[in-house]
């Protein structure tokens, strides 16, 4: 009985139809890949956005174009930048703001895509 080698398999291998080959790599890709990373479980809670959505339908036209931080009917924080917006919400203390750039409720939606 011969002995099965590398160099036999690939020879034998190399003989295959292109398509059988594609489906010898793929499989063996497959079969030495990592498994995925497993999900964490950890569910976030969910929270009431309607005094967010109030606070946006009243003030959203005074700050077209920018980022705010809202908690509640509060607006947070509010600038260009939406890390410098969700860093001035954190050092308030807001453990979970809505952080969004506020469109022109009277523009066309997605404007800036």
């Amino acid at each position: 009985m011969s002995e099965v080698t590398y160099e036999s398999v690939l020879a034998q291998a190399q003989q295959l139809p292109w398509l059988d080959r594609q489906r010898l790599s793929q499989q063996l890709a497959e079969e030495e890949a990592p498994p995925p990373p497993k999900m964490s479980a950890k569910r976030v809670p969910w929270k009431d956005r309607s005094r967010e959505a109030r606070w946006l339908k009243e003030n959203a036209r005074q700050y077209i174009g920018q980022w705010v931080a809202l908690e509640g009917d509060q607006m947070v924080a509010a600038g260009t930048s939406a890390v410098a917006v969700r860093d001035a919400a954190v050092a308030a203390g807001v453990e979970r703001p809505l952080i969004l750039q506020v469109e022109d409720p009277d523009g066309p939606p997605f404007a800036g895509f």
